[in-house]
C-alpha cells in the first residue's frame, strides 16, 4: 500500500510481519490496519511467510529477509524511500521482526544464522513490536498457556523437547541485541500473558 501524499519525496516504508503463533495467520488479516498506516503517509508492506508445520524455523526469518531484499531492489519503481525502512510485527510476527532486526544490525549474529542481511543497519530506522516473544528461555510452560506454547514451539522447531534445542536461544531477540539495534517501540496489553516478554525487552 502506498499513500497519495501529494509530494515528490518518497515515503518511508513500514514492513509488517503478521502474527499467529508461527502456525497460523496471513498478511491479509492485517490489511485494514495497514491501510490506516498508509493513510498517515507511510508506504506499507505486509510480509507473508510459510507457517509451521509446512515450514519450520528459521524459514519465516529467511522469507522476511528476502522480502526486504525485494523491497530494496524495487524501491525506485515502487516510489518508496529505501533509506527509511521500519520493521514491525505483532505476536509471532514481532519475534520474527525483532530477530530480523538482529540479523541486520549484528554481523556476528548474521554469521551465526548463516544469512546475509538484505539491507544495511543504516536503512533500518526503527522497529515496532507488539505482544511478542522476545526471550524464549523465559517462557512459562505452566498452565493452559504453557500447553499452547509447548504445542506451537514443537511445531515451529520440529522437536518435542524444544527446550533443549540450541535454536531456542538463537531465536531469542534479547540474547542478541547490540548497540546497533535501532530505536524500538514496544507495546503489549496489560492483561496479555506475554506482557513479561515485552517488559524483558
Amino acid at each position: 500500500l502506498a499513500p497519495d501524499h501529494g509530494t515528490d519525496t518518497p515515503p518511508p516504508v513500514v514492513v509488517w510481519v503478521h502474527g499467529g503463533a508461527w502456525v497460523s495467520g496471513n498478511k491479509a488479516y492485517m490489511a485494514n490496519y495497514l491501510k490506516l498506516l498508509a493513510v498517515q503517509g507511510y508506504a506499507v508492506v505486509g510480509v507473508g511467510y510459510t507457517v509451521a508445520p509446512q515450514a519450520r524455523y528459521p524459514t519465516p526469518v529467511i522469507q522476511t529477509n528476502r522480502a526486504l531484499a525485494w523491497l530494496d531492489a524495487n524501491a525506485e519503481q515502487l516510489g518508496v524511500d529505501r533509506s527509511r525502512i521500519f520493521l514491525a510485527g505483532d505476536s509471532a510476527g514481532a519475534q520474527i521482526a525483532g530477530q530480523t532486526a538482529n540479523l541486520i544490525t549484528s554481523p556476528a549474529y548474521a554469521r551465526d544464522m548463516g544469512l546475509t542481511p538484505a539491507i544495511t543497519p543504516g536503512q533500518l530506522r526503527g522497529v515496532i513490536l507488539y505482544c511478542g516473544v522476545f526471550d524464549a528461555s523465559a517462557l512459562s510452560l505452566e498452565g493452559a498457556l504453557g500447553g499452547f506454547i509447548r504445542s506451537v514451539m514443537w511445531s515451529y522447531l520440529d522437536r518435542r523437547d524444544f527446550d533443549q534445542d540450541p535454536r531456542l536461544a538463537q531465536m531469542s531477540v534479547t540474547d542478541h541485541m547490540t548497540r546497533a539495534f535501532p530505536p524500538v517501540f514496544v507495546s503489549v496489553g496489560d492483561k496479555d500473558p506475554l506482557a513479561p516478554q515485552s517488559q524483558r525487552l
